[in-house]
């Protein structure tokens, strides 16, 4: 059974980010995460952004059949800090298609870490001692494990961990807004 079935979770620790710059690059992580996972380049254009709202279950299954990724994003606060982190998860992606340039799934996701990289916000030197770091690591991937068989439900769900975790972080009083991002599709 393949690891990543339901989806894969993302951390990326952006170095001295505000949440209107992170902002801006969310686009451009799901765009380099179509590249990395399904070998296909995405225009920003042709890429659509929800803000704390979950697409039609018609549109998510849309998406679904024609191997789209579907991307949850989250921008939180460090503790005691001014800077901000993105935590998201990835769902749609193609477990089994022809067209990924890896088939070993170890390989594809260190490749998707290191393109993710890109978006920590520091320069050359920097990123190279981040990954050197053993206490944060700049990026992180590792599996989803709730069962997200039927995506509009598990997305629009009161008792979602994912979600929970990505928009509340502990204080319920001032939940962070969640993003979604699709590849437009023609319905």
């Amino acid at each position: 059974m393949h690891r990543y079935r339901n989806g894969i979770f993302f951390t990326i620790d952006n170095h001295q980010s505000t949440y209107y710059q992170i902002e801006k690059t969310l686009k451009d992580v799901y765009s380099t995460s179509a590249r990395v996972l399904c070998n296909r380049s995405i225009r920003k254009l042709d890429i659509t952004m929800m803000v704390n709202k979950v697409p039609s279950p018609h549109v998510i299954k849309d998406l679904m059949q024609q191997k789209r990724l579907v991307m949850l994003i989250g921008i939180h606060d460090y503790k005691d800090d001014i800077w901000q982190h993105t935590h998201g998860a990835i769902f749609g992606y193609p477990t089994q298609s022809s067209n990924l340039c890896f088939t070993d799934e170890s390989v594809l996701m260190s490749k998707l870490k290191r393109n993710l990289r890109r978006y920590i916000n520091a320069g050359r030197k920097q990123r190279k001692r981040k990954e050197r770091s053993s206490v944060k690591r700049p990026t992180d991937v590792r599996p989803v494990t709730d069962d997200t068989s039927d995506l509009h439900y598990y997305l629009t769900s009161r008792h979602n961990n994912l979600l929970d975790y990505i928009t509340i972080r502990g204080d319920y009083s001032h939940p962070y807004p969640f993003y979604l991002l699709h590849e437009t599709i023609d319905v």
